[in-house]
């Protein structure tokens, strides 16, 4: 019997050994002779055979001494032994092994992510590459008429989250409402049967509503925790979602939940912010979301959506607040004041920060609010122009960060799930890589890879 240990990988430049045990398993002595050999960046230094008597049940360990060599990737071993003896017949004993050889440094990631005008191109000169080492270098290149969305990515990671409050609970179901089977198997991602999804998002209605206080808002654990304002519009916003994607949705209680969200807008003073949050802008925030929900379905009046704007409109936190605004007003009749908020919101996205510094209890971001505004925009006024600019911002928002929390994920595959559904516009692209000529046509949906 022979049996090797060995590293489990090298380092170009690397010495090393190879210890070989051979094992007399048989009830004579035996002549035997090895030969390694290897193919591959890895060299053997030394002796490469050896002539080995053995008695019976004896054990040896034989050392072959190894150098990487300045390229990367898989080196075979090869061990035959000859001379083995049983039952009067001699056999050859052949055995083979591998062992990579790895860059002595972390991979390097370098993004150039050029918008392209038609006819306009882009190159990577060779000067851009050479601090990298020859023969480890990998080019991908994705081509979209809008950066991409990890859809699939951000889907897997809601479902694995531990975790149960309001807001994760929320989070983790919303992706089930918002994309149908058929998307599911267009993103590769492995969807229970109908009757278990349904199961699912019953499952995930049933534990909102044993959240919902008597008052109609929700708490953050249970009943009994203190109400989470925003969250109540975060909830009943999803569970409109559920029932127009047909899933059973208790009529009482989506009344009861709009019904504080018309006292929130009609009451300032019924959004009572935590000690350690912004009041004025824990109360824009919930409020104007509020106004959004009820705007959807047509239960906010004209008056009541002036009124509030007025009052919330130099207090709101973020991009996605005045989204929201421009929203409620658009859909309760004000197009034209509606309409030129969202323009001017498209024109000032790239300015319109947070103060890291305020909390708002609206679990927001600036991932959060650039995605979420650009999926509200699509969805109720898909011929505003420039929506799509918020992704270019998005995605540099997200070359920045290292995690995600659930609000965020969220609010990428409903981003996504805009780009599933709509804006197909075709587009065409040749690539030149080395002697190698691609040409490229796809819809802005799927984009293409070379």
């Amino acid at each position: 019997m022979t049996q090797i240990t060995m590293p489990r990988f090298l380092s170009m430049g690397d010495k090393s050994s190879l210890a070989v045990d051979v094992h007399n398993l048989t009830d004579s002595p035996q002549t035997l002779d090895l030969e390694m050999t290897l193919n591959g960046p890895v060299q053997l230094l030394g002796q490469t055979t050896h002539s080995l008597t053995m008695a019976p049940k004896q054990k040896k360990t034989l050392i072959f001494t190894v150098l990487a060599g300045q390229q990367i990737g898989r080196s075979d071993i090869f061990l035959t032994v000859d001379g083995l003896k049983t039952d009067e017949k001699d056999r050859r004993i052949q055995r083979s092994w591998f062992i990579e050889t790895r860059p002595a440094f972390p991979a390097v990631s370098r993004t150039f992510r050029p918008a392209l005008s038609e006819g306009e191109t882009f190159e990577i000169k060779p000067d851009r590459m050479k601090h990298l080492m020859a023969g480890t270098i990998g080019v991908q290149s994705v081509l979209s008429a809008a950066p991409p969305i990890d859809i699939a990515g951000h889907v897997t990671q809601l479902e694995a989250y531990p975790y149960g409050c309001l807001e994760q609970t929320v989070s983790g179901i919303y992706p089930h409402v918002l994309l149908s089977i058929s998307d599911f198997a267009r993103l590769g991602i492995n969807q229970s049967s109908p009757d278990e999804t349904e199961k699912k998002i019953r499952t995930g209605i049933q534990r909102l509503l044993e959240k919902q206080k008597s008052s109609g808002g929700f708490g953050l654990w249970n009943a009994n925790s203190p109400e989470g304002f925003w969250l109540t519009a975060y909830v009943t916003d999803f569970l409109l979602h559920a029932g127009q994607a047909g899933f059973e949705v208790p009529s009482k209680r989506l009344e009861k939940a709009l019904e504080r969200l018309a006292i929130y807008v009609r009451r300032p003073a019924t959004v009572r912010p935590a000690p350690y949050s912004s009041t004025r802008h824990t109360r824009a925030s919930a409020r104007v979301y509020a106004a959004f929900v009820l705007a959807r379905v047509h239960q906010l009046s004209l008056g009541d959506a002036r009124a509030l704007y007025r009052d919330v409109k130099d207090d709101l936190p973020g991009l996605l607040g005045h989204v929201q605004a421009g929203l409620f007003l658009y859909l309760s009749g004000d197009t034209a004041l509606g309409t030129e908020i969202i323009d001017v919101s498209l024109a000032r996205a790239s300015v319109i920060q947070r103060d890291p510094h305020i909390y708002c209890g609206d679990y927001g971001s600036r991932v959060r609010d650039l995605a979420v505004s650009y999926f509200l925009i699509s969805r109720f006024i898909p011929e505003a122009d420039n929506a799509d600019r918020l992704l270019v911002l998005l995605q540099d928002e997200l070359d920045e960060r290292e995690w995600l929390s659930t609000q965020e994920r969220n609010a990428l595959v409903m981003a996504g799930s805009i780009r599933l559904k709509h804006n197909r516009k075709t587009w065409s692209a040749t690539v030149l890589a080395g002697d190698r000529q691609m040409d490229l046509a796809k819809t802005h949906l799927a984009g293409s890879s070379a």
